[in-house]
């Protein structure tokens, strides 16, 4: 549920994510997070994806609409790195630019998550 990489708390949260490459993307290729930090995230796309070829430092647009509110927002970021499993292909992107508003509400989501693990585990 909860991962500490780089000295930054991360929860594993599964949100649906649009992505595009900044150059020569015009079409957005769906995904799905595997985990949330205020730095960074990491999400699957199917191997099939039109943006397989992605490197490290290439820069690229995401949208994550967030499920407690139906907001959708769009920030920028950086592939640091990129794996394949499976016939999936995985990404782990640096924040470069991030609306404080989704800061604001993926903290309220985690806060949620923690609050509902911690009920669940009390039997309430």
């Amino acid at each position: 549920m909860f991962n500490r990489r780089e000295n930054v708390a991360r929860t594993v949260i599964t949100l649906d994510v649009l992505f595009r490459p900044l150059k020569g993307g015009d079409e957005y290729s769906a995904g799905v997070t595997k985990d949330v930090s205020l730095g960074g995230i990491s999400f699957e796309t199917s191997f099939e994806t039109p943006y397989g070829d992605l490197q490290t430092r290439d820069l690229i647009e995401l949208k994550i609409t967030l499920p407690q509110n139906k907001e959708t927002f769009q920030f920028t970021g950086e592939i640091a790195w990129k794996k394949r499993i499976r016939n999936l292909w995985r990404f782990g992107v640096k924040i470069q630019e991030m609306d404080s508003r989704f800061k604001e509400e993926i903290m309220k989501y985690q806060d949620q998550i923690w609050k509902d693990v911690r009920s669940f585990r009390q039997g309430k």
